[in-house]
């Protein structure tokens, strides 16, 4: 029922990681619904689908759902964000929602947003590229990722 469709990607100190990680983005195969199941569906989202967004947001202390990958991000709000936490230095992981049509439709009941990048600190939803931005420019986004203790020691050191 399951299928593995990509990694979620893990960037320590704005350097790329093995791009093989344990923790997986799933695409959940698309079930023959009723229109009923279709509307609750519409209308609440997926559980299975949601939980499994959860677990992944819990996992990490910074979370980045973005499309593309922060080596090759396919849109210039997923690109800034990427730049931002680069910048700063900090460990993040991140899904290419591009990969998944069942995470791109399930993650707004998640976030109660709508658009992309969904940046995520400490399983706590921040926003996306304009929040990011100004949090970044204002230094309050540096300190709720180090509060998040999400730099590596060596980028501590620095």
């Amino acid at each position: 029922m399951f299928a593995i469709r990509s990694a979620v990607a893990v960037c320590r100190g704005a350097r790329l990681l093995a791009p093989s990680i344990p923790v997986s983005i799933r695409s959940f195969a698309e079930a023959t619904s009723t229109p009923e199941e279709e509307k609750k569906l519409e209308e609440q989202g997926d559980p299975e689908v949601i939980e499994f967004i959860k677990k992944i947001v819990k996992e990490n202390k910074v979370m980045l759902f973005m499309k593309g990958t922060p080596s090759n991000p396919v849109c210039g709000f997923s690109y800034r964000v990427v730049q931002i936490l680069k910048h700063l230095g900090c460990d993040f992981a991140s899904a290419n929602i591009l990969t998944s049509k069942s995470v791109v439709k399930n993650l707004k009941y998640v976030s109660d947003w709508k658009t992309y990048p969904q940046l995520f600190i400490n399983g706590e939803f921040v926003g996306g590229c304009d929040v990011v931005t100004e949090l970044f420019e204002s230094g309050e986004l540096k300190k709720m990722l180090e509060k998040a203790g999400a730099f590596s020691e060596e980028e501590k050191k620095e």
